[in-house]
């Protein structure tokens, strides 16, 4: 996680996902379908340390999206639900192909 914050590619996309939740579950088959599973980061929001971080940036639901553009140095609107970290990451990664 760290390594994909500080590297040159940007956007992140860091998606807070749970594996108890069934729209988290059909987020991620979608993500494997559309091949944008490498393109991402999920973060499971049960884990202490994301729970952390989650909390920090005002995450309460699952599944939600940041898209990081500069490190973490900026603070990212937050995207809820399938449908709309559906269309944000179609918009990022397909339309800007």
């Amino acid at each position: 996680f760290k390594n994909a914050l500080n590297d040159d590619k940007h956007p992140d996309f860091i998606i807070f996902s749970s594996p108890y939740c069934g729209a988290c579950t059909d987020l991620k088959h979608r993500l494997n379908d559309l091949g944008w599973r490498n393109k991402v980061i999920v973060l499971n929001y049960h884990e202490k340390w994301v729970n952390l971080i989650a909390n920090h940036i005002g995450i309460t639901v699952v599944p939600s999206m940041i898209i990081d553009k500069d490190s973490g140095n900026t603070k990212s609107k937050i995207f809820i639900g399938v449908g709309e970290i559906a269309r944000q990451l179609y918009e990022h990664l397909e339309l800007k192909k």
